[in-house]
Order: C-alpha cells, then structure tokens, then sequence
C-alpha cells in the first residue's frame, strides 16, 4: 500500500507542478509577446522613416 501512495504522491505533485506551469505560461506569454512583437503604430512609423532612405540610396 505505501509504494501505491508513493506514486500517488508523486503524480499529483508532477500534475500540480504542469498545471503550474501552464498558468504562468498563459500569463507571461502574453506581455512576452508584446515585447518581441511591437505595436503596429510603432512599425508604422518606422517604415514611413524607413521609405525615404530606401528611395534616395536607388
């Protein structure tokens, strides 16, 4: 009986430590993704800076 308590123990500890896991990913992948990926107002900006010194170096 105590070895089936054991592995009892560990799977819940191992489920425990997944589903731990799983709600921090959910809550730091947001701003994570925020920062790799910037905001479209900013890329706007840095294309419209970017046309020019692409059409003059033609």
């Amino acid at each position: 009986v105590k070895p089936v308590i054991k592995l009892l123990k560990q799977t819940l500890l191992g489920t425990g430590v997944l589903l731990v896991s799983a709600v921090s990913l959910f809550i730091f992948a947001d701003p994570v993704q925020n920062f790799i990926r910037p905001s479209p107002a900013l890329n706007e900006k840095s294309l419209s800076m970017l046309s020019p010194s692409t059409k003059t170096s033609m």
